[in-house]
């Protein structure tokens, strides 16, 4: 994900934009493009789309919610479908051309904005401009690392992304979440749309989607003992994609934890005994689910997905957990799913 090892070690790192971010006396802190901090950050994470689709516009901002200060960032497309881009006076037009409409874009547990790049340009590509945001605890937001006190938290951080961030108004507004992402998504749903069978969501796509984790029925007592002794374990890096550059980035992140909070998990806890007892609707939401995946205990997620939704499913042979940090051949197969529904 990093194009050289040159970038590995530029002086303007992730963490220093964390600590400006947050230093700052300006509380609806904003950066663009041009801002040196945030560019680095761009080139660090492989973020930097103008590379790719020049007419792009990279913005991050501060707002906050849940207690926390969260950095969002979005990346307004204009002419990026293959074919547009190499035509300049497309590309040099003022105006946006075809834009469909937003993509939002929801992380999973332990991930940030920054390791979304496949996802953000399969949604440019598709003219949508995407709007993305680091949740309580992840990335460049505030937050004990990798914590939470209760997943509400998480649903009020949602929430108020869209409410302060989003466009009110456009064409079609599409959701994603990968893993936990996919957890808050399904519950913002159900939470405003039970019964109904129509949402704001012109499409919903759920990469690997949480409801409960693997073996849980035993790690649960596992967990319910460790809770009297300790408030955090070591993590360890699960192999969770067939990209071994992926895998050993993320071993190298600076914006990730290396722990795993006993209160993240108490809080997950009581999360999957409340998701359970939620009203159905009958809204349709894409699945896209692993054959391999050890994170999620995915059989399971599935049989309550589908009682609680009305799913179309992709099963992906041999595919692990973090679905969009895939290799590319699951990738694209992902993609062009969620391309023709």
């Amino acid at each position: 994900m990093i194009n050289t090892q040159a970038e590995r070690l530029i002086l303007l790192s992730p963490e220093q934009l964390f600590k400006s971010l947050h230093q700052s006396q300006d509380r609806q802190a904003i950066r663009d493009g041009d801002d040196a901090e945030y560019r680095a950050y761009l080139n660090f994470y492989n973020l930097d789309m103008q590379k790719l689709y020049p007419a792009v516009k990279h913005k991050l901002s501060v707002f906050e919610a849940a207690g926390e200060r969260l950095v969002a960032q979005s990346f307004k497309s204009g002419a990026n479908s293959p074919e547009l881009v190499n035509s300049p006076e497309l590309v040099n037009s003022p105006e946006p051309i075809n834009i469909l409409g937003i993509a939002i874009i929801v992380h999973g547990y332990y991930d940030h904005v920054g390791l979304y790049g496949h996802l953000i340009r399969y949604c440019l590509e598709q003219n949508l401009d995407v709007y993305c945001f680091d949740l309580p605890g992840h990335g460049l937001s505030t937050g004990p690392r990798a914590s939470i006190d209760s997943f509400q938290n998480y649903q009020t951080a949602l929430d108020e992304f869209i409410a302060q961030i989003c466009p009110a108004q456009a064409q079609q507004r599409c959701l994603f979440g990968q893993s936990m992402g996919g957890a808050i998504i399904m519950d913002h749903l159900l939470s405003n749309f039970a019964g109904q069978n129509t949402s704001p969501y012109t499409k919903v796509a759920l990469f690997a989607p949480l409801v409960r984790p693997a073996a849980w029925p035993i790690n649960k007592w596992v967990f319910a003992l460790l809770r009297h002794f300790t408030r955090e374990q070591k993590r360890s890096f699960a192999k969770n994609s067939h990209d071994v550059d992926f895998l050993e980035f993320v071993k190298n992140d600076p914006l990730q934890a290396s722990v795993l909070p006993i209160a993240w998990v108490a809080a997950m806890a009581d999360w999957v005994v409340r998701f359970v007892d939620l009203a159905p609707c009958e809204l349709e939401v894409l699945v896209l689910q692993g054959t391999h995946d050890s994170t999620v205990d995915w059989k399971y997620d599935l049989g309550i997905i589908r009682e609680k939704f009305a799913p179309k499913i992709l099963s992906l042979d041999a595919a692990r957990h973090h679905l969009v940090n895939e290799s590319e051949p699951y990738r694209q197969k992902m993609f062009d799913f969620i391309t023709s529904n």
